[in-house]
């Protein structure tokens, strides 16, 4: 099997901290979005630095649709408490950090969060009753 790190190139190519992220910094959380080269792919990386989880902790950005965790180091699969965002978010129109959209999440204590944007270019709207 091919660790995800060698096929997902958003994992390691272009790195664009998150505009005025003096905020984030103050809860001892840190986040950054990467690209992949052509710029169509993108992932939401967030790390906490506190033993305290976040409950919902807003973070700015640029496109709308469903983000899914693709890594959370609390998950049970590494022994962790399972604190999360149940698999993913979908995108709020509420502008955060110099971005159109946000996103509402649990980040768990001494944490990493990476969500990959699934839906990326196109406005896409929360299915009823989620």
């Amino acid at each position: 099997m091919i660790p995800r790190y060698l096929t997902d190139s958003t994992l390691w190519l272009t790195l664009l901290p998150i505009p005025a992220a003096a905020g984030l910094f103050c809860a001892s959380v840190y986040a950054y979005l990467r690209l992949s080269r052509d710029q169509k792919e993108m992932v939401v990386v967030l790390l906490n630095f506190t033993p305290l989880p976040r409950y919902d902790y807003r973070v700015g950005v640029p496109k709308a649709g469903f983000y899914t965790e693709i890594m959370n180091t609390d998950a049970a699969h590494y022994g962790g408490g399972n604190i999360g965002n149940a698999g993913g978010v979908y995108s709020e129109p509420t502008p955060s950090h110099g971005h159109p959209q946000s996103l509402s999440l649990t980040i768990p204590p001494l944490g990493m969060l990476v969500l990959k944007a699934v839906t990326v270019g196109a406005p896409a709207a929360k299915p009823a009753g989620k």
